[in-house]
């Protein structure tokens, strides 16, 4: 992901930038990311929220105040040099809108750079077929860790939350609010008190208190749960840990387990996770998930 960067703002400088770019990536926060530090480049300036030619529209745009922005991408820029849109979610854009936006990427402004970014299967195939499209793949660790450092976290949050989250935008939540780090406080808590035996299905009912919120709280803990198994099993084969503050719990816990049963609980997890991206009850999930654990457990304990 880097190079294919490193490779874009070349092309910036080079002044061999087509005049409008689509950034795919899986994670949505990378690729919107990727399209700002372009957007740095081509204008020129380190700070976008202070220059009058950066455009920045988070999508659904409305039809009108489309045609409002395009308009004003006729006039005369204030700086007298370059001009830079980035669209987000671009995909949300309606289909009245991208005819709209269509005409204008037929006849390009002058000096102006159109960066959209979301999922490019949705955009129409004539938008498509006018954009340069740049694939930055999957990301790895590194490039998460990379983009926290540049937002501002420090380096120990960065290098810890990297390979925790499952996003940049969740690893982000993870370094700059105190909220996140003690939910994901209280799921790993919760997590142990299951691990002895002891069903946390008040978290259930916690999560479900905020019910517009649940399904995506309720996939955090998920991934918390999933990170925290893949983690013992890796200190059972003394392999690196992702969730390093979390060592003596994990040393704690490991030996009580097989292999074979932290792969089983770690199917249910991902079973469980799966069933959250459905219109399925949160709560009804989560509690089928938490009892299915326990009685893998109880079953292995039988056979041995």
């Amino acid at each position: 992901m880097q190079q294919t960067l490193s490779n874009v703002l070349a092309a910036i400088d080079a002044g061999r930038m087509p005049h409008a770019c689509f950034f795919c990536c899986t994670d949505a926060g990378l690729a919107e990311d990727a399209a700002a530090r372009c957007a740095q480049r081509f204008c020129g300036c380190a700070a976008l929220a202070d220059f009058p030619d950066y455009f920045d529209i988070s999508c659904p745009i409305a039809v009108d105040t489309l045609r409002e922005l395009l308009g004003e991408l006729a006039k005369k820029t204030f700086s007298d040099g370059k001009r830079c849109v980035r669209f987000t979610q671009a995909h949300q854009m309606s289909e009245a809108a991208q005819n709209i936006f269509l005409k204008t990427l037929e006849e390009p402004p002058r000096d102006t750079l159109f960066l959209l970014c979301g999922n490019l299967a949705a955009m129409l195939p004539t938008i498509r077929s006018r954009c340069c499209v740049i694939r930055l793949g999957t990301p790895a660790y590194e490039d998460i860790r990379a983009a926290l450092l540049a937002r501002g976290a420090n380096d120990a949050d960065a290098m810890l939350y990297a390979r925790v989250a499952d996003s940049l935008e969740h690893a982000w939540q993870l370094c700059s609010e105190a909220e996140a780090r003690e939910e994901r406080t209280r799921a790993i808590d919760a997590f142990c008190e299951l691990l002895r035996g002891m069903p946390p299905y008040a978290l259930t009912k916690t999560l479900q208190s905020d019910k517009a919120n649940a399904r995506a709280h309720a996939l955090h803990l998920t991934g918390y749960f999933l990170s925290f198994l893949r983690d013992m099993l890796a200190c059972k084969e003394g392999l690196p840990l992702r969730n390093t503050d979390l060592r003596d719990k994990l040393k704690a816990l490991a030996p009580h387990f097989t292999s074979g049963r932290i792969n089983g609980m770690i199917e249910n997890v991902t079973a469980a996770t799966s069933r959250l991206y459905t219109p399925a009850s949160v709560g009804a999930t989560l509690d089928k998930m938490m009892t299915q654990i326990l009685e893998e457990m109880t079953y292995s304990n039988e056979k041995h």
